[in-house]
């Protein structure tokens, strides 16, 4: 389950070598990528994870173990609390069970760790989903300062080749920052819901 919300399966192709020894599944998420465009109102958590499990069934897989990254590891969790029966592990990379620390604290973090003025008020905007989509692309390159603790020419031609193969919807970014993550927590519900995947 890719990162975003927008974006798409290609943020996830750096496990193509777990193909190796594992069947792997890349899809885009509704509303994301390169989905047939749903209507924005449809992007919701039932939504979201009752497509993953159509997908599941319509494959005939009895259980499998999902991987979430980013906004993808949110999916990921509601998936696991939704459809517990259905999972054999859970892998969850770079997100939290938990909206309200990045909307309220990245600004703080970034300017505390002496970003531009300019990173910071992109970040308080686009974190809660208050950016226009004709702003969207210079918000992701102006944020894109700290995602690269080391930027280095190499570090750089290789973002800039993997974002010319993202294929992201900016609408579908600002309105799961605005209208789906908001307030959004599993904190609350994980515990009791997790005891019930089976052990392999």
């Amino acid at each position: 389950m890719h990162g975003g919300p927008g974006a798409d399966h290609s943020t996830l192709l750096p496990l193509l070598p777990l193909a190796m020894d594992h069947r792997l599944i890349f899809y885009d998420q509704r509303c994301n990528g390169r989905s047939t465009k749903a209507d924005l109102a449809t992007m919701e958590w039932a939504n979201l994870t009752a497509d993953a499990e159509a997908i599941r069934q319509h494959l005939g897989i009895d259980k499998w173990a999902v991987v979430g990254h980013s906004f993808g590891g949110m999916v990921a969790l509601e998936y696991a609390i939704r459809y517990p029966n259905s999972l054999t592990h859970l892998c969850l990379l770079d997100t939290g069970g938990d909206s309200a620390w990045v909307r309220e604290n990245a600004p703080i973090e970034l300017a505390r760790k002496g970003f531009k003025q300019s990173v910071v008020a992109t970040a308080t905007k686009f974190y809660k989903g208050q950016i226009v989509p004709g702003e969207f692309t210079n918000s992701m390159i102006t944020l894109g300062s700290a995602y690269c603790s080391r930027p280095g020419v190499g570090l750089l031609l290789k973002e800039a080749f993997h974002g010319l193969r993202i294929r992201a919807n900016p609408e579908a970014c600002i309105y799961g920052f605005k209208e789906l993550l908001a307030g959004w927590s599993v904190m609350g519900r994980l515990p009791q819901k997790l005891k019930r995947i089976p052990q392999s």
